[in-house]
């Protein structure tokens, strides 16, 4: 990320599974953060979990190639949607 992208949304996922009226203080309190529109509590499950859980490792893969390889990284982001292989150059090397 650059200083020059904008977010659109934040997910947040949870140490532990809360009950819905033991977290509604947390719902509350984010909505009177700055900037936030609304605050949707997802009912747990195993697939929200993993869902959010990959979403986040994405990101964080997004990141690194992005650092590593700034020339190549919209070809890896690509690559890694269409969930091909791709070999990575260093920037200057031949083949």
């Amino acid at each position: 990320m650059s200083v020059t992208d904008r977010v659109r949304t934040l997910t947040v996922v949870l140490s532990d599974r809360i009950r819905v009226d033991d977290v509604e203080s947390l719902v509350e309190a984010i909505r009177h953060m700055r900037h936030v529109q609304d605050v949707v509590p997802e009912i747990s499950g195993p697939a929200a979990h993993m869902i959010a859980e990959a979403e986040a490792k994405k990101a964080v893969l997004d990141a690194v190639y992005t650092a590593l390889y700034p020339e190549q990284a919209k070809t890896i982001k690509k690559a890694v949607y269409e969930d091909k292989q791709v070999r990575i150059q260093p920037s200057g090397a031949s083949e």
